[in-house]
């Protein structure tokens, strides 16, 4: 019973950022859907757009969820200091996954609907960015 506990206990951390991670695709989505559906681009510059515009207002309630909730302030301290080094390795991470879910989703067949294209390409980005955020972004010193 007691490593069952704990193999659950070890496991909570990735279920918060599971959690974390499908409240701030939710809102990334909706707000792309809706900037697509009213933003008058071409194609490829509309979702660039889209994308950029729904990401930053996803990716400041993913990092302000997963520094306090997922990771529940990983690195032992709250300091303002601290909490900027992660918002500035967040930030690199952040601009990372954007680009590429933008041009990945821009080179995606035109046959598939956008939003399911954005979805299916962010769902691969979720898996490194679990490990990034974990390994680097929030890391605790036993971790480094």
């Amino acid at each position: 019973m007691q490593k069952v506990i704990e193999f659950v206990r070890k496991r909570i951390p990735f279920l918060k950022f599971v959690t974390s991670s499908l409240t701030g695709s939710a809102v990334e989505l909706l707000l792309f859907y809706l900037l697509c559906q009213v933003i008058p681009l071409p194609r490829a510059q509309m979702i660039y757009l889209a994308t950029v515009i729904s990401r930053v207002i996803a990716g400041t309630l993913n990092f302000l969820m997963n520094k306090f909730w997922s990771f529940g302030g990983a690195g032992g301290t709250s300091s303002t200091q601290f909490m900027g080094s992660q918002a500035v390795k967040y930030a690199i991470l952040f601009v990372g996954k954007m680009l590429a879910s933008a041009q990945l989703v821009t080179m995606m067949p035109t046959a598939i609907p956008t939003v399911l294209s954005k979805a299916i390409v962010d769902t691969g980005i979720f898996f490194i960015s679990y490990v990034i955020q974990k390994k680097w972004v929030f890391a605790t010193k036993k971790e480094k």
